[in-house]
């Protein structure tokens, strides 16, 4: 798909041809010998991941049970999510200095 992207950004139709070519010659194969290859390591999994999971396109709707599903209340409870404060020492920098970057700073940090 990267390749692909790049043949767009070439703006060219014979480079955009090629490459999709060259994707629909050789991409199935390749898949095609992936799966012999997990089927004969990993006989038990494969054979469940691969009833579960197509091989080509991603299916439009979520497949099979799911253990948790999506809350927008998750995602705004979730600290890593928040977004970054300016430096108090510097308003348009993004990145804590030392000395305002809190209690993930190192123990060395200076204070004022």
């Amino acid at each position: 798909m990267i390749a692909l992207g790049v043949a767009l950004a070439c703006a060219s139709p014979w480079v955009v041809l090629a490459v999709a070519a060259y994707f629909l010659a050789f991409y199935p194969s390749v898949m095609r010998e992936e799966a012999a290859f997990l089927a004969a390591r990993f006989p038990e999994e494969h054979a469940a991941w691969s009833a579960a999971v197509p091989m080509f396109w991603p299916r439009p709707t979520p497949g099979g049970p799911r253990a948790s599903r999506f809350e927008w209340a998750r995602v705004a409870a979730n600290r890593n999510g928040a977004r970054r404060r300016p430096c108090r020492c510097s308003p348009r920098s993004f990145s804590p200095c030392r000395t305002c970057a809190g209690p993930w700073a190192s123990e060395r940090r200076l204070v004022k």
